[in-house]
């Protein structure tokens, strides 16, 4: 099990017993009560993770492929600046073919940090070249700090954008989670002594 967790690239820290359901964040929980049956997956549909940096979304993501590699779904993780980048290494080493493959052979891929920056002309190419062969062919979680309505601009030819965006949120359930950023409650701090402790040690 821990095999399949690591080569599908999840962090083992990531599951849902470890999700913390007390912190300050808002979603819609009979969506993710949903989400969490992985239904999403054997109907080839997708989910978008949508929220500020820190509330859990990459977290909810591994959680899910956790829950999918149990199963024997198989499953891949990828971060979308990453996955872009290999991309564009293939092409100059022939190996465009076997890393695109890799990326539409899982039943579930799971694309973290998607859309951050703007996409160049071959960057768009090949976001919509994922996007659009894995549609209803596989299952894609996507996180992003940005609204699928948002990404359009950052793609270089609108055309793709248009086609592969409507594709992709045709069939994807939106998760859109608000509120505190789960690091700031994870930044360290001294233990505080009290007034009177303080003032003995200091003699």
């Amino acid at each position: 099990m821990r095999f399949r967790a690591d080569r599908a690239g999840l962090d083992q820290d990531m599951r849902m017993e470890a999700w913390d359901d007390t912190a300050a964040v808002v979603y819609d929980r009979e969506l993710l009560a949903e989400i969490v049956t992985l239904r999403f997956v054997e109907a080839h549909q997708n989910l978008t993770l949508v929220g500020p940096a820190g509330v859990g979304k990459t977290h909810l993501a591994h959680a899910l492929g956790h829950i999918a590699t149990r199963r024997g779904i198989s499953t891949l993780v990828v971060r979308g600046d990453r996955m872009l980048k290999a991309l564009r290494h293939a092409r100059l080493d022939n190996s465009y073919d076997a890393e695109l493959r890799r990326l539409l052979a899982p039943d579930l891929l799971i694309i973290d940090d998607f859309a951050l920056d703007v996409m160049d002309t071959t960057e768009s190419r090949d976001a919509f070249e994922v996007l659009t062969e894995r549609h209803r062919a596989g299952s894609i979680v996507i996180t992003s700090n940005r609204d699928p309505a948002e990404w359009h601009a950052l793609f270089a030819d609108p055309l793709r954008a248009q086609s592969a965006i409507d594709r992709f949120a045709s069939a994807s359930y939106d998760l859109t989670i608000e509120g505190e950023s789960y690091r700031a409650r994870q930044k360290p701090q001294i233990a505080r002594k009290s007034a009177a402790y303080a003032q003995r040690a200091a003699k």
